[in-house]
């Protein structure tokens, strides 16, 4: 229990300093807000790196799958009048954004019962590294056996 309340802390902080971003977007009238440098700040503060010890362009291509998630993100609550920062589905979608760090390796792939994560970084090669599988997929040796081989071929 106390790791779910953890883990929801994180999930409304971050919501919430995502809504502060929007606000001021959408009080700017601004319907495309350019992210480049506040997310890369954001990840070298994260990995508690300086940001001059790579180059943005650098990190954006390492870390192509999770920056185009991130894009979309805000382009999706810039043009809806009712997107919602706070709700328990928009809040997950940070976690989400998380996961695909793991695809800076390029031998690893995702594997995920979510299908909008390829929707949302189609634009990323490491998109090709993740695979959907649906939840009883999982349930079954033999079927996951064939979704992890799909997967181990990919990274």
């Amino acid at each position: 229990m106390k790791h779910r309340q953890v883990m929801d802390k994180v999930k409304f902080t971050a919501a919430q300093n995502f809504k502060d971003m929007i606000d001021v977007a959408r009080g700017d009238n601004k319907k495309t807000v350019d992210i480049k440098e506040a997310w890369f700040r954001g990840v070298a503060k994260r990995a508690h790196a300086q940001p001059e010890s790579k180059p943005m362009s650098e990190v954006i291509t390492m870390l192509s799958a999770y920056f185009e998630f991130e894009q979309n993100k805000l382009r999706t609550a810039l043009m809806s009048p009712h997107y919602n920062p706070l709700s328990r589905e928009n809040q997950n979608d940070i976690i989400d954004s998380e996961q695909l760090i793991y695809l800076a390796d390029p031998s690893l792939s995702m594997i995920t019962a979510d299908k909008g994560f390829k929707r949302k970084v189609r634009g990323s090669k490491q998109a090709d590294r993740i695979v959907t599988a649906s939840p009883s997929d999982l349930e079954n040796a033999r079927a996951a056996e064939v979704v992890l081989a799909r997967a181990l071929l990919l990274g």
